[in-house]
C-alpha cells in the first residue's frame, strides 16, 4: 500500500501487520503491531537513495507485541519513501518530514535552510542511542526548558547556551576522549603533585553557583566570551538540588590553605558509573599547576568511589599527559553503548563515598 503521510498515519491491511508511521521535522518512526515474533526492518529512501535504516526494537508480548523503529537526521520538508519489512511482508509508503519543529517560532523557522534541521533535537524526540548516529559533532536545540536540558544532559549531550541567542549548541563528538578508570593507577606519583598537594584542601558542592559563576568570569576573561549563562547556572543548580540516582551534578573545588582562595575547580555531572566534566578553571596560576593537581586527585577519588569511565569531551592538546592514566578516544557508538548501560543503574558510583558535601579533604593526608 502507498500513501502520502503527514504527522501520523496508520496503515491497516488484513493480510499484513498494522503499521503506524509518524513524522517530525527530521525523523520518522514506525510502530508495527505483530501477530507473531519476527524481525522488522525500516528503510528510508529519497529519490531511490538510502537515507537511513534501522532494525526495530520489540515491546510487549503475545497479542500485544509491537515493533518500533526510527530514522533520524533527515532533511526537513522533504518527501521520502518508507519501506517496512516485517517477516515476509513488505509495506511501502511515502511521506514528508515537517517544515518546522514542534512549537518553533515561524518567523525564525522561515529563515533556516532545510538542511540545518537535520541536527535538531527537541521536545518531540525521544532521546536515545540514535544520537550516536549523528553525521556531525554538533546538535542544536531551541530555547530548551529545564526538563529538556535535563534530558539532554542525561543522554550525554551537554548544552552551550548564549544569552543573546535562543539556539543552543550541543556537543556530540563522533570520537570522545575518556579515561578508563581502573585500580592501581599512580595518580599522585607526579613530582609536582607530591611537592605541592599539602598546600591545598578540597570540597564538593560547597558553593556551586558561586564557583560556576567564577568559571563564567574566568572564561570570559581568557577567551573573550562564555556559554555559562545565569539561566544555565540556575538550571544546573536546580538539577543538583533535585539529585536523583540517575543524574548527579558536581562541583569539585580546590582551595589554597594559606590564603583561602579558590585555586581551581572541575564542574561535572555523572550517570551511573560514568563521570563527565563539562568545564574546568584554574584561578591560581603558578608553578604548582593547581588545575592539573586537582585532576589527578579527582582521578584517585573517582576510582575509590566506584566510577569506571571519566568522560572529558573533545580532546585538547593538554589532555595528552593523561593518556598514561587510561585516556583514549572512544567512537561515539561504543561510548553510547557504555553510557546506555549506566542509565537506571541500581548501584551507581557516588563521589560522596570519598568526601561528603560540606566536609573538607586535606590533600596532605593522601
Amino acid at each position: 500500500s502507498r500513501s502520502t503521510l503527514s504527522m501520523a498515519t496508520r496503515i491497516v491491511d488484513d493480510a499484513r501487520p498494522s503499521v503506524t508511521i509518524s513524522w517530525t521535522v527530521n525523523s520518522v518512526t514506525v510502530a508495527v503491531v505483530l501477530c507473531t515474533h519476527c524481525e522488522v526492518l525500516l528503510k528510508v529512501l529519497r529519490q531511490g537513495l538510502l537515507q537511513g535504516a534501522s532494525t526495530a526494537k520489540l515491546h510487549g508480548f503475545g497479542a500485544s507485541l509491537v515493533a518500533k523503529a526510527e530514522c533520524h537526521f533527515l532533511q526537513a520538508d522533504t518527501v521520502f519513501d518508507v519501506v517496512v519489512v516485517a517477516g515476509a511482508s513488505e509495506i511501502v509508503s511515502q511521506g514528508r518530514t515537517l517544515a518546522s519543529a514542534q512549537g518553533f517560532p515561524l518567523e525564525i523557522a522561515r529563515r533556516l535552510p532545510r538542511s540545518q534541521w537535520c541536527s535538531y533535537v527537541g521536545d518531540e524526540h525521544e532521546l536515545g542511542p540514535w544520537l550516536a548516529e549523528a553525521p556531525t559533532d554538533w546538535l542544536w536545540t531551541f530555547n530548551p526548558s529545564i526538563p529538556m536540558l535535563r534530558r539532554l544532559w542525561r543522554h550525554a549531550c551537554f548544552t552551550l547556551l548564549d544569552k543573546n541567542n535562543p539556539m543552543v549548541q550541543c556537543p556530540n563528538p563522533r570520537d570522545r576522549y575518556c579515561l578508563k578508570l581502573q585500580a592501581g593507577q599512580r595518580w599522585l606519583k607526579n613530582k609536582r603533585v607530591r611537592r605541592h598537594k599539602s598546600d591545598f584542601f578540597l570540597t564538593i558542592n560547597k558553593q556551586f553557583s558561586e564557583t560556576f559563576q567564577a568559571c563564567a568570569e574566568y572564561h570570559a576573561g581568557t577567551s573573550g566570551g562564555t556559554w555559562i549563562t545565569p539561566d544555565l547556572i540556575l538550571a544546573m543548580d536546580r538539577c543538583r538540588q533535585e539529585a536523583s540516582d540517575e543524574l548527579r551534578i558536581w562541583c569539585i573545588e580546590l582551595w589554597e590553605k594559606a590564603s583561602g582562595r579558590l585555586a581551581a575547580c572541575i564542574m561535572s555531572l555523572s550517570v551511573g558509573c560514568i563521570f563527565h566534566d563539562y568545564t574546568t578553571a584554574t584561578f591560581v596560576r603558578d608553578e604548582r599547576s593547581a588545575g592539573s593537581l586537582l585532576a589527578r586527585v579527582l582521578g584517585l577519588l573517582l576510582e575509590r568511589s566506584g566510577y569506571t569511565l571519566w568522560y572529558w569531551g573533545f580532546k585538547n592538546s593538554y589532555m595528552s599527559e593523561f593518556d598514561a592514566y587510561g585516556g583514549a578516544m572512544i567512537p561515539n557508538r561504543e561510548f553510547w553503548n557504555l553510557w546506555e548501560e549506566q542509565l537506571g543503574k541500581e548501584s551507581p558510583a557516588d563521589l560522596c563515598r570519598s568526601i561528603a558535601p560540606g566536609q573538607t579533604l586535606d590533600l596532605a593526608v593522601l
